[in-house]
């Protein structure tokens, strides 16, 4: 009997819903979107724009390094801040090596910069330091991974926008180069020199993109995208060779052709290497500009083995020309999905199995399994993004169980689990999913993995997925004439061994069984079997699988050779032969012959989105209680609706009382309607739908009314404020007060000790002379360190000594700075020897192997004689700082405070309407009015009062703020500061004749929201112009309110805000004011407005640092450019960019800027974070002036250089003839420089504690001792020169006088 049954959408939309999605562990990161994540060991690490993370595999939370703080470029460090800070690192490259708990992170910071960090730790950072290892542009795409060389750890990194100077844009050819990993590696960490050689491969053109790389056993795999004339991609094969020359000119090439039939797509969007043996196997998806159409395709890229002589059209070593040599062409060995907008692809292997998971631009993780033929079998969505967002091109294996796979998605990392076997609750369930993880565990009786079954018997599914029973049938005839049964198992067997048996149960009683094997049993069945039922009982262990068969009568089976005919006799357990069914097992067996009767036909269309076939789907016919298999003969759509023919295996006179449609674990149930019922249910429900639709439309309406409202006010709001803007801009008054007072320069002694010593410290202390120190102590002191100081004289132990010092493994960056700044102490009083000894060192530098890249010389503070040269830079140049450019400094410095003072500020957070910072933009400022005070100062004891101060405040201005911009009023009148400390003063308003009112920070009438409480301001007291406020100080003037600043407490910034709202619940209606939607970029204006003001004392301090003016450059100057332009000449270097990169790494980048940055380092002042904000820009403009490239802003760009972007054209002009100008300038002679020296060491001599800098130094010769005997040794030294130096140990170890304990 044949049934047609069309089932409406509405069924199969329930079918659907059968494979549930995955509950999973979510990171919600901060800082901006994920840019990268690896999994390294037990750990996984996330990096995002702000932050960098370690995470247990759990997705817990163990470690954050913030990415954002402030770079100093004079000592090449990076100061973490967890609040503001005006630089980013932005990490391009996460590279673990766990041989060595080691975690590489490489990307931009000013330029390129690399870490290397604890792996286990990443608060623990090891070293940081310049170095363009990945592209040092935010965005800039590259692939770098850890490779084994010859036994030795390499990083290779293939990186777009590889730069070769640290100034400009970069390049936009691509390399590909080997770095070291540690300092034993030849030319130190990172270093990609080999030998004398730089070694690496470069792209022939502009637009190469890295997409993926790894390695397998002895080659290494790159994978790229070209995006020029004809767009192709690319795949790269390098050999580990004995050395990172040899590897990387092993290079072989192939292009990747994707794919067959169809339209070419020439783009790699993400890819995923097939574990296991050879052939090397790998995965990609691919595409072309239309990014939705996407292609899963599997390469073998196995590499060529014949060794023959290589060129590339597209890569070259070391720009080597390219030959004519052609790339092979590879193919895919299958296409595996065609989907659209698959964004991600991950491949493991199981066993036989392949699984591919697949993310996609709408936020789903799709499984899809593969046997080992590389047929696709089954496809299902295992997780879906919330959001719809895409997800990121790389997911990772938790190595932790290999039962999770990390996915990201925006800002979240997930941990998805690859398979949800427990919620399948029989063995059937459990079976029918087809999911190679999963299987019935027969001690656990439940679906598990298999490691979660041990010692028990655990049952799969086959390796042929197209079986869709667990039992299947078939009969055989003999030559008598007797029919055997064939049963089949298709439960594949895996764990501890199980016995296996059968049991055939029939109508007439038990049927003899002929024998069983795993995984078959047969049995001899009797004459009569149409109409047969026999219930076949199989026994694996402690597993029972029963199945009835309703055996029908093969040669009763006739008709048409048609595919239905055909697909019926296979269904019964028969065999195929010239176009009719038969008993013979000779006949064939496979549902796929059936499909060949049909000519003419297209093949059938899998039309839903979970790609359904015919064999998805098990159907059976209800009739009395029992089942009946229906054979699917197709699936059709028309219209949105599915509808499927499928034939019932019953006799035609039976009739169907039900519908058993079966999916994955889930079964829908189609019955007989009552029709009155239903005809009543057709006229209800439109009843019921037209009122439902009633309510929607006019809720929508109102709904749409209220928006629109609010969208109104919003929209007026921010007019109001961007006109307000605009009129502020042009109106305000930009002068500035320049009536500073004497400038409190630092005199030369604290001047220097905080350049050589910048932490500060004990150190510091001791290296300076104190007017109460003891002068026969003194003495004593000398003679203990006499030694010494006469051996430093000696050129050969000294360049000795710090050569061995810098190759200790133990000697570190700050080791190295320390030295160099106690012995520029120690060598103070002869400068001219110190200046001989530090050119030697610097010559000696410039000619080593590694420093192959001449365009990096100078360039960080790596060495100690680095270290020396900044040190001596400032002692030569603080003449002229204090003659010439410190005034325009300081004048900068007072101007720039003054105008952020003129707008507010918020007193937690330190952030300013006005500024030069967007970091430091106080845009969430509410309106405010200017406030004119008069105030009075207590005189004497006795109550009399000053002559009024007129002191111009803001309504919200706290109480310590007023008190300051009292104190700076007063010092800008009388030329010297209000001696009592801010702590001591307080505020108190007359409101009356003779009645004051305190003001303080905290009181009783504060406004407190939730648990924190906002700062009093002169708004909150309602305070008028032109009142008068009396400054007391309470040391004479007991408070009328006793009470302990509120700075002082360590939760300042939890417990209190200003003018930036604490993140609590608050009623709307009580602030309208502060709800007010509040935009950044309406406020950006403000920061052009501050570059006005301040803009002539910029250009004044430029001018001043370059402007060489009617005199000549400082004498120091004159001779160091001399210097470098001998040095160049003497290692025939014609480039003149390499010689204006050194003279700009060694004046403006090693001393002025640390100055421009460091105003405390000159004034006897505080620096506020706020003034360093905007000191850092300044500092960026004055660096980007000396840049050789022009850099194209766009809109992206940071606020900080466009501020500047019209003005750096000229600032460069400026710059080259200022080089131009000290070059040609009449050469300075050595006698005339000598005398310099001689007289810039005797107007600063006595000022230093010699003998403890001494000590210091010799610290670290006790050290490394040894070392430096065997350093003179190699050297050729003469003996009195090693006994000098065994004498000065003697002498040291000996005398208590020197000691350092």
């Amino acid at each position: 009997m044949e049934f047609a049954w069309l089932l409406l959408f509405v069924a199969l939309g329930g079918l659907r819903g059968a494979r549930g999605l995955q509950e999973v562990d979510v990171f919600p990161s901060r800082g901006g979107d994920i840019r990268d994540f690896t999994v390294a060991a037990r750990w996984v690490y996330v990096v995002t724009g702000d932050y960098l993370y370690q995470l247990n595999h759990s997705l817990g939370l163990l470690h954050s390094l913030t990415q954002r703080g402030e770079y100093m470029a004079s000592s090449i460090r990076f100061n973490r801040a967890s609040e503001g800070g005006t630089s980013t690192f932005s990490v391009n490259t996460l590279a673990p090596l766990v041989e060595r708990n080691l975690l590489f992170t490489c990307g931009a910071l000013n330029s390129g910069y690399c870490e290397t960090l604890n792996l286990t730790d990443i608060t623990q950072i090891i070293s940081g330091e310049d170095f363009e290892l990945s592209p040092f542009v935010p965005k800039g795409i590259s692939v770098g991974f850890v490779v084994d060389v010859n036994g030795k750890s390499y990083i290779l990194a293939a990186a777009e926008g590889m730069n070769e100077t640290r100034f400009g844009d970069y390049p936009k050819k691509s390399r590909i180069r080997l770095h070291n990993t540690h300092d034993g590696q030849v030319g130190k960490l990172l270093s990609a020199i080999d030998g004398r050689d730089s070694p690496e491969i470069v792209a022939h053109a502009h637009g190469v993109q890295f997409v993926d790389g790894f390695q397998i056993k002895s080659t290494i795999f790159i994978f790229s995208n070209l995006n020029y004339d004809a767009p192709k991609v690319r795949l790269l094969w390098f050999a580990s060779k004995t050395s990172k020359t040899e590897t990387l000119r092993s290079l072989r090439g192939a292009t990747l052709v994707c794919c067959e039939g169809g339209k070419a797509r020439q783009r790699l969007v993400s890819s995923s290497v097939i574990p296991g043996d050879q052939p090397v196997l790998w995965a990609g998806i691919f595409t072309d500009h239309d990014v939705t159409i996407t292609e899963l395709a599997v390469y073998d890229v196995s590499p060529p083995t014949e060794a023959v002589t290589y060129t590339d059209p597209d890569f070259g070593f070391k720009q080597e020309p390219w030959k004519g040599d052609v790339p092979i062409t590879l193919r895919p060995r299958r296409v595996l999905l065609r989907h659209r907008f698959m964004t991600s692809v991950l491949a493991v292997k199981l066993n036989n199995w392949l699984i591919v998971f697949i993310g996609t631009g709408d936020g789903q993780l799709l499984k899809l399994t593969v046997d080992a033929k590389l047929q696709a079998q089954c496809l299902s969505v295992i997780w879906k993004a919330p959001d719809d967002r895409r997800v990121f091109p790389k997911m990772h294996l938790d190595p932790v169980g290999r039962k999770h796979v990390f996915v990201a998605v925006r800002d979240k990392l997930m941990r998805v689990p690859v398979s949800q076997c427990v919620q399948h609750s029989s063995l059937q369930s459990c079976w029918n999913a087809r999911d190679p993880y999963c299987g019935w565990c027969g001690a656990l009786t439940r679906c598990s993995f298999e490691d979660e079954c041990p010692s028990s018997l655990w049952l799969s599914v086959p390796d042929d997925l197209s079986q869709r029973r667990m039992l299947s049938h078939s009969f055989q005839e003999d030559a008598e004439g007797k029919i055997t049964l064939v049963v089949f198992t298709h439960l594949k067997r895996g764990g501890a061994p199980a016995n296996f048996s059968c049991r055939f149960d029939s109508s007439v009683g038990v049927l003899g069984g002929l024998g069983y094997k795993y995984p078959e049993c047969t049995c001899l069945l009797p004459p009569v079997i149409a109409g047969l039922r026999v219930s076949v009982t199989l026994s694996l262990g402690e597993v029972d699988v029963t199945e009835e068969l309703n055996l029908l009568n093969c040669s009763g089976i006739t008709g048409a050779p048609t595919p239905l005919l055909c697909s019926q006799c296979l269904a019964a357990g028969c065999g195929w032969s010239n176009g009719a069914c038969t008993w013979t097992r000779s006949g064939a067996l496979n549902m796929s012959i059936c499909q060949g009767l049909q000519t003419g036909v297209d093949s059938l269309k899998k039309s839903d989105e979970l790609q359904m076939a015919p064999e998805d789907l098990r159907v059976k016919g209800v009739q009395g209680g029992e089942d009946y298999d229906c054979v699917i003969t197709k699936i059709e759509r028309s219209s949105g609706t599915d509808f499927i023919t499928c034939v019932i295996q019953i006799s035609s006179d039976a009739e169907i009382t039900a519908v058993k449609i079966m999916y994955g674990s889930q079964t829908k149930v189609l019955t007989h309607f009552d029709y009155l019922k239903l005809l009543l249910l057709l006229l209800v429900v439109p009843l019921i739908v037209g009122t439902g639709v009633g309510v929607y439309c006019w809720q929508k309406r109102s709904l749409t009314a209220r928006m629109n409202n609010l969208i109104e006010v919003l929209e007026m709001d921010i007019r109001n404020d961007i006109r307000q803007g605009f009129v502020d801009m042009q109106t305000e008054d930009s002068d500035l007060i320049e009536n500073v007072g004497a400038i409190p320069f630092l005199d030369y002694k604290h001047f220097a000790a905080k350049i050589f010593f910048p932490e500060g410290g004990s150190l510091m202390t001791a290296c300076l002379k104190d007017i109460s120190q003891d002068p026969r102590k003194m003495e004593k002191q000398d003679d203990g360190c006499g030694r010494l100081a006469q051996l430093l004289r000696e050129p050969l132990f000294l360049t000795s000594m710090v050569h061995t010092l810098e190759e200790q493994k133990s000697f570190t960056i700050q080791h190295k700075c320390t030295v160099a700044s106690v012995l520029t102490v120690a060598l103070h009083r002869d400068l001219g020897y110190l200046t001989e000894v530090m050119e030697q060192l610097l010559r000696a530098a410039m000619e080593q192997p590694s420093n192959g890249q001449h365009k990096m010389v100078l360039r960080r503070t790596q060495s100690i004689v680095e270290k020396v040269l900044t040190n001596w830079m400032s002692i030569c140049l603080y003449g002229f700082l204090r003659e010439s450019a410190g005034q325009h400094l300081y004048f900068l410095v007072s101007a720039l405070t003054q105008q952020i003072a003129k707008g507010p500020v918020d007193s937690v957070t330190e952030k300013a309407l006005y500024t030069l910072s967007e970091d430091w933009l106080l845009w969430q400022a509410q309106d405010f009015t200017a406030v004119k005070l008069q105030a009075v100062f207590m005189v004497g004891g006795d109550g009399q009062l000053s002559e009024p101060l007129e002191v111009e405040a803001l309504s919200c201005d706290t109480v310590d703020q007023v008190k300051l911009k009292i104190l700076a009023v007063f010092k800008a009148k009388f030329g010297f500061a209000y001696n009592i400390p801010l702590r001591d003063i307080r505020l108190e308003l007359e409101q009356g004749p003779g009645v004051f009112v305190a003001l303080e920070e905290v009181d009783r009438s504060s406004e407190v929201i939730g648990e924190v409480t906002m700062l009093n301001t002169l708004r909150h007291y309602k305070v008028p112009a032109k009142v008068t406020v009396k400054v007391l100080s309470t040391g004479c003037h007991p408070p009328l309110v006793s009470q302990s600043s509120v700075k002082d407490d360590q939760n300042f910034s939890v417990k209190y805000f200003h003018l930036i709202d604490p993140d609590v619940c608050e009623d709307q209606g009580m602030n309208p004011e502060r709800k007010k939607l509040k935009l950044k970029e309406v406020h950006l204006t403000k920061l052009l407005s501050t570059k006005v003001a301040v803009h002539s004392y910029v250009v004044n301090l430029f001018r001043g640092i370059w402007g060489v003016g009617p005199g000549k450059a400082p004498p120091a100057i004159k001779h160091f450019f001399d210097f470098l332009d001998g040095q160049a000449a003497r290692m025939k270097i014609a480039d003149p960019e390499v010689l204006h990169i050194w003279k700009t790494n060694s004046l403006p980048l090693r001393f002025w800027v640390n100055i421009l940055k460091n105003p405390q380092f000159v004034f006897d002042m505080d620096k506020s974070d706020h003034l360093d904000g905007c000191l850092s820009v300044i500092a960026q403009a004055f660096m980007d002036s000396f840049s050789l490239t022009d850099t194209k802003l766009g809109k992206h760009a940071p606020t900080n250089k466009l501020l500047y972007a019209k003005d750096i054209p000229q600032f460069k002009q400026e710059v080259k003839a200022y080089y131009n100008c000290v070059r040609e300038q009449q050469p300075i002679t050595t006698a005339e420089f000598k005398d310099f020296l001689l007289e810039e060491s005797r107007k600063h001599d006595n000022e230093f504690n010699e003998p403890a800098a001494l000590r210091e130094l010799y610290k670290f010769i006790h050290q490394y001792f040894t070392e430096i005997e065997q350093k003179l040794e190699h050297s050729g030294a003469p003996a009195e020169l090693k006994e000098q130096l065994k004498q000065v140990k003697n002498q040291f170890d000996g005398q208590k006088s020197c000691s350092w304990d």
